[in-house]
């Protein structure tokens, strides 16, 4: 499995984040089946996420994408309580596009290291939209 270096308070870090898109993710998928559930086809997608809750920025990873929403890991923190809007910045493979998007945190979960997160976009530029849609229309 690969590794990332990350710096978390100016210290380095060393964490698994191919973890997070296996059992962590998958087993995050199966339980949020049962509630609020994504009508879209999802595409599988393994891509860095820069996210922004207010003032504080992570980045993330994303383990799968829908035209409605996408559902991140990143490394325990805390969780939220009350569930939080945010913006979110990436580009699909292949594409030189950055996409940004408010988006609504739906449900959050801890799964050992992880923080899950699955988000649904809000707001979201047309040119944008029809990118993630032929992205998951091609690979789902």
């Amino acid at each position: 499995m690969k590794s990332q270096q990350v710096v978390a308070n100016d210290r380095p870090a060393t964490r698994d984040i191919a973890a997070a898109d296996t059992s962590a993710a998958r087993d995050f998928r199966h339980a949020s089946a049962r509630g609020n559930r994504r009508d879209c086809r999802r595409a599988r997608i393994t891509i860095a996420v820069k996210k922004r809750v207010g003032e504080a920025a992570s980045l993330c990873q994303a383990g799968d994408i829908s035209r409605d929403g996408m559902l991140l890991a990143k490394a325990f923190e805390g969780l939220y309580g009350e569930l939080p809007r945010c913006w979110l910045e990436f580009n699909l493979p292949g594409s030189d596009v950055t996409i940004s998007a408010r988006a609504q945190v739906v449900r959050e979960r801890r799964r050992d290291r992880f923080h899950l997160l699955a988000v649904r976009f809000a707001t979201l530029a047309p040119s944008h939209r029809r990118l993630i849609e032929r992205y998951v229309d091609g690979i789902a």
